[in-house]
């Protein structure tokens, strides 16, 4: 396409090449106008609190970090160091749905990558800088849309060294390559508009882990955790700043890396009530979701408080936090889902032991229905 433009002004001559930059300049400078970012951190709190159940403190620091990032950009305000995030926590906390759910905020293009694409069985894999490319891609092409996106890269303690004595190298070059990104490098990518160097300094780029072993490089600080300190996620959760900054050192990340990440969210591991919470609070509840696949084929679901509480005991027992909830849910359900839609039944109710006993529940409530229609 590039080449396609240099033809056609040496065709049409100096004028029609002028006219196409002048073009080209207000279209940027209307862009920049329509990047137009007003919400506030504690609007956006409340915004993400309607999803993101039981994680105050991280929602509040990802608040600010992410406000005050975009609301410099729509001012066209110059910063030295953006307010690159790492959060921290356990599975299924919620760490990545709260960054999808601030790029809808936002209105941004955002990329989720993982740790095992670019680092495995010793050798580097696919390159860092690909992350800006797909990035361009979720922009549909538009480099201006794509310079203000958000990467997550998750995963990010897989690139770190596994039992913190060693360092692995891939890991290393991994994290290494990432630092371009950070520092606000250029990187080569394909647009709408052919090759093009793009910067990266405005895009916000957060980090997301468990760091399930980090606990073992507080403990090495002296970190002053109780001797009969079980939850290692609760530790890392209460730990000082600099202490778990320490410890990340320790850990295999590289100082560099650290030294360019300006907030640090911790989330905490998510109880047995939290997960109650999530059923019933969170306009993204797969409560909700399950109840709209019954509506569609005329049936009404309704849950029982103690259907909850089941529910979410059964997900903490498998200890993968938020994201057991749902396959609880959809392996109590199956056969309800696939008997009563033929069977004429416009309502029921879940309770704990349906939960506990689907197959048989499901096989009495039809044929309860059966002996009230012979009647």
């Amino acid at each position: 396409m590039e080449q396609g433009r240099n033809k056609l002004d040496s065709i049409l001559g100096v004028g029609a090449r002028e006219l196409r930059e002048k073009i080209e300049k207000r279209k940027r400078i209307e862009d920049k106008i329509k990047f137009n970012f007003n919400k506030t951190p504690a609007r956006m709190y409340v915004e993400l609190s309607k999803y993101v159940i039981g994680q105050d403190d991280a929602l509040q620091k990802i608040c600010n970090a992410v406000c005050y990032h975009y609301k410099g950009l729509s001012k066209g305000i110059e910063t030295k160091a953006k307010n690159n995030v790492l959060l921290i926590g356990p599975t299924g906390c919620g760490k990545t749905y709260t960054i999808e759910k601030v790029a809808q905020s936002v209105d941004v293009p955002l990329v989720i990558s993982d740790a095992t694409k670019y680092t495995a069985a010793g050798y580097v894999g696919d390159k860092v800088e690909n992350l800006v490319q797909d990035l361009v891609i979720k922009a549909e092409g538009d480099l201006n849309s794509a310079s203000r996106g958000i990467i997550y890269f998750d995963e990010l303690d897989k690139v770190a060294s596994k039992d913190m004595i060693g360092r692995d190298v891939s890991g290393r070059d991994v994290q290494n390559g990432l630092l371009k990104i950070l520092e606000g490098g250029e990187v080569k990518v394909k647009s709408k508009d052919g090759e093009k160097m793009m910067s990266t300094k405005n895009i916000l780029f957060i980090g997301g882990g468990a760091f399930s072993d980090l606990y073992k490089g507080l403990k090495t600080l002296g970190f002053n955790a109780s001797e009969n300190q079980s939850d290692d996620g609760e530790a890392l959760y209460r730990a000082e700043p600099h202490e778990l900054l320490e410890a990340l050192k320790r850990f295999g990340m590289i100082p560099e890396l650290l030294g360019r990440i300006g907030v640090i969210s911790r989330f905490r591991a998510l109880d047995q009530d939290d997960l109650v919470r999530i059923l019933t609070e969170s306009k993204d509840s797969v409560i909700k979701s399950c109840q709209r696949e019954f509506e569609s084929y005329g049936i009404k679901a309704n849950f029982t408080d103690d259907a909850y509480k089941t529910i979410a005991n059964l997900a903490y027992e498998r200890g993968t936090g938020a994201r057991g909830l749902n396959s609880v849910i959809q392996e109590a359900l199956t056969p309800f889902k696939f008997y009563l839609p033929d069977s004429g039944i416009k309502e029921f109710t879940i309770s704990s032991k349906t939960i506990l006993g689907p197959e048989e529940e499901a096989l009495a409530l039809l044929e309860k229905t059966k002996s009230q229609e012979g009647k």
